[in-house]
């Protein structure tokens, strides 16, 4: 529908500064970027500075609620909150900050280039690989709706990740990823629906476990993916501590999520043999190297996308999107988990 080479989004329930898209215009021209939000409450330019206005936003929203949810209250709300100088607040901070750029993601005020979106190029079969039913707070759901809303008929597929789950019920499907038919979604077969892409040497699992265990270990992922001839896959999760490969997400999604019963049970014996405790909440694990070896040396032909998010919760303590990393290899995963940590402690 959208036919500018600039592309807006919006929450409906914010307060835009003036000039807002012409400031966040310049700072992505003079930054080479093609996809950038305005600092909001969610997020400023450090950890503290976002922890002490949002301290401020509670008070002042505690005050005001004693007056009941109202266009009135509202208004006091925002006057209180920037001394009654909203556009002041906003030259200050342009002022103070004008070009500079920080990773991270505050979904409320999204601004893209259309290159953005057809950077990837033209795909026809489209693999979309979400988590299951117990990832439902992941907003897995959401994005693989929004990639159907973008690929259309050209989602092909979506293959749940369940690793040894069980199937996901039409409920579950139906509550989870609204909007996306029912009849794109495969059942992945953990027993026979696997191809073995190769090994990762016991040389490399004994010196990563440290000597915990000895024996290669096999990288095994759903024929859907080895071999569906589609021509992007994107694998969908959130990144969230994990008690077997110390933090979930990236290729754990394809090895473990679409793996196969000898790849799945081994990755999860090398996890026991060194120590969960050693592992839990870290991004380096003995499980994880293994992983981005096979990545590495064995799945490189893959066109695998990895869409990576990071959930907290907001000042009214709802869980809410609170980074979003896409990236074609490791990289996206090793910011995202040190976000999470950012975020929730």
């Amino acid at each position: 529908v959208a036919q500018g080479e600039w592309l807006g989004f919006l929450n409906n329930d914010i307060v835009v500064g003036p000039d807002w898209d012409r400031h966040l215009m310049e700072n992505m021209n003079a930054n080479g970027l093609e996809v950038a939000t305005c600092c909001g409450i969610e997020q400023l330019e450090t950890m503290a500075a976002t922890q002490a206005i949002r301290r401020r936003w509670k008070r002042i929203k505690g005050l005001c609620s004693l007056l009941g949810i109202t266009p009135f209250s509202l208004r006091l709300m925002h006057h209180w909150m920037y001394r009654g100088d909203w556009e002041g607040f906003c030259a200050e901070r342009y002022r103070s900050f004008k070009l500079q750029a920080a990773e991270g993601f505050v979904g409320n005020t999204v601004l893209m280039t259309r290159n953005a979106l057809e950077k990837l190029g033209p795909r026809q079969r489209v693999l979309a690989v979400p988590p299951d039913f117990p990832r439902f707070h992941s907003q897995a759901g959401r994005l693989t709706g929004l990639t159907r809303e973008f690929y259309g008929d050209r989602l092909t597929d979506v293959l749940p990740a369940l690793g040894t789950h069980s199937p996901m019920t039409a409920g579950q499907i139906a509550e989870m990823f609204p909007g996306v038919p029912e009849h794109l979604f495969r059942v992945h077969n953990w027993r026979t629906g696997i191809t073995t892409v190769g090994e990762v040497p016991s040389a490399f699992v004994r010196e990563v476990s440290e000597g915990a265990v000895d024996f290669p270990w096999p990288a095994q992922v759903a024929n859907l993916i080895a071999t569906g001839r589609h021509d992007l896959v994107l694998s969908i999760g959130q990144v969230v501590p994990h008690e077997v490969i110390g933090m979930a997400n990236y290729n754990k999604n394809i090895f473990v999520g679409t793996g196969g019963q000898e790849g799945i049970n081994k990755s999860h014996f090398i996890g026991a043999a060194f120590g969960m405790e050693r592992m839990m909440g870290r991004a380096v694990t003995p499980v994880r190297r293994i992983l981005n070896y096979a990545s590495e040396h064995l799945t490189k032909n893959l066109p695998i996308v990895y869409v990576h998010t990071v959930i907290g919760r907001d000042e009214n303590g709802e869980l809410v999107v609170r980074g979003l990393f896409v990236s074609d290899d490791a990289s996206g995963f090793d910011k995202a988990a040190a976000w999470f940590w950012e975020v929730n402690f």
